[in-house]
């Protein structure tokens, strides 16, 4: 009987030891979730095509502004929509109080973005997690088909 009590305890010792050393080998992911930022939405500028003033160049292509989105602490504050006639702002308090306006522009009220292992995860464009992004003078541009997001940190 003692015998078999020493098995058990040393089986569960090693079970044990074991757990723990994997546990300990696992390796860390680097994971960094961005409380404020803004993401600018552009589309690609058709030849000949005069939109406002802001021409944004990027990978040979001339992207114009269509909306920019300000978040802090992953809440939105405000968002810009850039018109022929000038941008037009929208406070937090203005959204709240206009859902036909909220759903054509498409605005989220809490919005995380996380950067995983080099790839950016965003909770608006599902379809857009886990793309690679290029950051270029301090901003983070995704391109995708012919929409360039660029997100400020």
């Amino acid at each position: 009987m003692a015998k078999l009590r020493l098995h058990i305890i040393l089986a569960i010792a090693c079970w044990g030891l074991l757990l723990s050393c994997s546990c300990s080998t696992r390796q860390e992911v680097k994971e960094d979730e961005v409380l404020s930022f803004s993401v600018t939405t552009c589309v690609k500028n058709s030849e000949g095509l005069v939109y406002g003033d802001t021409i944004v160049n990027y990978d040979g292509g001339e992207y114009r502004p269509t909306k920019n989105e300000t978040y802090k602490n992953g809440a939105l504050e405000g968002i810009d929509i850039y018109k022929a006639e000038g941008i037009l702002s929208y406070s937090f308090k203005d959204l709240k109080n206009d859902s036909l306006l909220v759903s054509s522009i498409r605005a989220v009220f809490d919005r995380k973005i996380v950067i995983k292992d080099n790839l950016l995860h965003d909770s608006k464009f599902t379809g857009l997690n886990g793309k690679k992004f290029n950051n270029k003078n301090g901003n983070f541009y995704v391109q995708e088909n012919d929409t360039l997001l660029i997100y400020k940190f």
